[in-house]
């Protein structure tokens, strides 16, 4: 038997002890090959001058800190970790490295120093003690991660022209509430004032046993500055933007086209934080556009007014459009993008977190994540019991059930040899160990996916027939014991507990545990063929026309890196092999049905998407 030692040692409580949270193991938005090649010094020709500030507005272009302020990679650019974010980015530090690896994968009592986060140089020579020179930063412990053990602490160096770097201060957790503080820092000592300053912040985490999440934002280093000076003039977004559905983060339009209004959420719900925007109250109006992501049609706006008084964050809910004018292309996807946005503020200089983005997906699956994990999911398995784990969800119209797409946490020791069966349940017995058994199929074992935010796909041997109705997707763990129960993905920012139920002493219980579990039903009359071909699993890679008739036109984020291309039919059989030349594909001698697209990089690894030929 397999003993996951961080996961006796550091659990998430449950009420009723068979359900449990643990901290992720890895970090699936990360990956090395998302990794930004960081120059050092030849960053920039000339340090940086004051004032420096940074909002790490930018999460949603890259999960890594600027060069234009920082010198390392380590720490994670986000906007999902933190329910109460000054505005809509931050920087989280964990014990996982800028591979999204574990620092540490066998001692889940070690300390260590983990993520840091370095500035470049910085220019002080003209200063001294007298201009009243101030380092500050928003910090929050755990946020939607896990709380850092009393030990962990978040660590502030600076260099000075003899001694190199010092410890200037720190802050533990019995000093910090569960609430965004502010860490004002003087720079009084004469050796900071040269023209190579720098500055690190850094985390003492403790490796497995939890992830020490500390969340760090709005850095500020300036003159002229004093210990009350600590907030900004800003009227900002906070969090993401509530989804366009009421319930499913995705389905197929179909699905959704049996009852547009009656999936459709009432409103959208944005979040915004007034940092003492000069002590006044802030009257204005916040506002969206719904366009087609691909094509640019416009398919609804609106707005409302909101009054936000200073220090305080606040959700205000705008009436969404109407989806009578929705349509999909003929593969059935659809990506709209809704931008929302809120007027500049008077003394509000910083502009880039007044405008979010938000996109809706229809394609091939259903989803109740919005796509990352804050946290893992696991089961206490009883020793002479299979555990199983239930997702509900349910037909509009009659379809047939191709796969499942599952986001995996990894464990320490691994859990790749650990055996999972698939099962299709037409209904189960809450209290009770019966329920309806319509499809079962065994020899699955935990995959993760080769880039950021990737699910894995298990293809079905046989297509499961689904009438109109509920049906549950059901994760079945042999009987081996508590260190064997394999670790979901689970999305806090969501609600997924009310479609979620599990099974351990032979009893179906409703899940007491908040978020939602990644695993998404792929849902086609064709069978998979082990091609991952739907959007849950690569957003990189888009083919237009589509449908088309003679040539296809590509989209993809590095085209340069791509060394051949393969057209496939719905069987796996490969029609078409050739090497890539940066230029549209002719199809025209295709005939007329539904066909697969490959792509492959210089380093094996294959994108792949669905096209149509008319």
């Amino acid at each position: 038997m397999r003993i996951i030692l961080f996961c006796l040692l550091c659990m998430g409580f449950s009420v009723n002890a068979q359900e449990f949270t643990a901290p992720l193991m890895s970090n699936p938005n990360l990956h090395s090959t998302t990794l930004p090649q960081k120059m050092g010094a030849m960053l920039r020709t000339e340090p940086i001058t004051l004032p420096m500030f940074e909002d790490f507005h930018y999460y949603d272009e890259s999960a890594y800190p600027t060069d234009f302020w920082w010198i390392d990679s380590l720490v994670y650019i986000n906007n999902h970790f933190v329910s109460n974010a000054l505005n809509k980015g931050v920087a989280t530090f964990d014990v996982l490295d800028q591979y999204g690896a574990a620092y540490h994968t066998t001692d889940s009592w070690a300390k260590k120093y983990c993520d840091s986060l370095t500035s470049y140089y910085i220019d002080l020579s003209d200063y001294d003690a007298s201009d009243s020179l101030y380092l500050s930063f928003a910090y929050l412990a755990k946020g939607l991660g896990f709380s850092p053990k009393g030990n962990d602490s978040l660590l502030v160096y600076m260099t000075d022209s003899l001694s190199g770097w010092t410890l200037v201060d720190f802050v533990r957790l019995d000093t910090a509430a569960h609430d965004w503080q502010t860490k004002m820092i003087p720079l009084t000592n004469p050796r900071f004032f040269f023209n190579n300053f720098q500055f690190r912040i850094i985390n003492r985490g403790t490796i497995g046993t939890s992830s020490s999440h500390w969340h760090i934002d709005n850095i500020y280093l300036n003159a002229n500055r004093n210990i009350n000076d600590t907030q900004l003039t800003n009227v900002a977004f906070s969090i993401p933007a509530s989804n366009l559905l009421n319930d499913f983060t995705a389905m197929p339009f179909k699905h959704f086209a049996t009852d547009r209004n009656g999936f459709l959420a009432t409103s959208f719900a944005v979040n915004m934080y007034n940092s003492n925007f000069a002590g006044f109250t802030y009257n204005n109006l916040v506002s969206y556009t719904a366009k087609n992501a691909v094509t640019g049609t416009t398919y609804g706006s609106n707005f409302t007014n909101f009054s936000l008084e200073p220090l305080l964050q606040k959700q205000f809910n705008i009436v969404t459009y109407n989806p009578s004018t929705l349509s999909p292309d003929a593969t059935g996807y659809l990506k709209i993008k809704h931008q929302f946005y809120i007027p500049p503020a008077p003394g509000d200089t910083l502009r880039l977190d007044d405008t979010i983005v938000q996109y809706q997906e229809f394609d091939n699956y259903f989803a109740y994540d919005d796509g990352t994990a804050e946290q893992a999911y696991y089961l206490n398995l009883a020793p002479s019991n299979p555990g199983k784990i239930a997702i509900e969800y349910a037909c509009y119209v009659p379809d047939t059930l191709a796969g499942v797409a599952i986001q995996f946490a990894r464990q320490v020791p691994s859990n790749e040899d650990k055996e999972f069966f698939i099962q299709i349940y037409k209904s189960i017995e809450i209290g009770g160990s019966g329920g309806e058994l319509i499809y079962e199929e065994e020899g699955f074992y935990p995959k993760y996916g080769s880039e950021p935010q990737q699910y894995k796909i298990y293809p079905l041997k046989e297509l499961v027939p689904l009438p109109v109705g509920i049906y549950y997707v059901v994760i079945m763990m042999p009987a081996s014991g508590i260190s064997d129960s394999l670790m979901i993905g689970l999305d806090k920012n969501r609600t997924g507990a009310n479609h979620r139920y599990f099974n351990v002493v032979n009893q179906w219980e409703s899940s007491l545990l908040e978020g939602a579990l990644m695993v998404r039903p792929i849902m086609s009359h064709s069978l998979l063929s082990g091609i991952e071909n739907n959007a849950a699993t690569n957003k990189m890679l888009r083919v237009y026309p589509n449908p088309s008739q003679d040539f296809l036109y590509l989209e993809h984020q590095d085209l340069l890196q791509i060394k051949k291309y393969q057209i496939i039919d719905v069987q796996g059989k490969i029609l078409l092999e050739n090497t890539w030349k940066d230029e549209p594909i002719k199809i025209s001698a295709l005939s007329t049905g539904t066909y697969f697209l490959n792509l492959q990089d210089i380093d094996g690894k294959n994108y792949t998407t669905q096209f149509v030929k008319k």
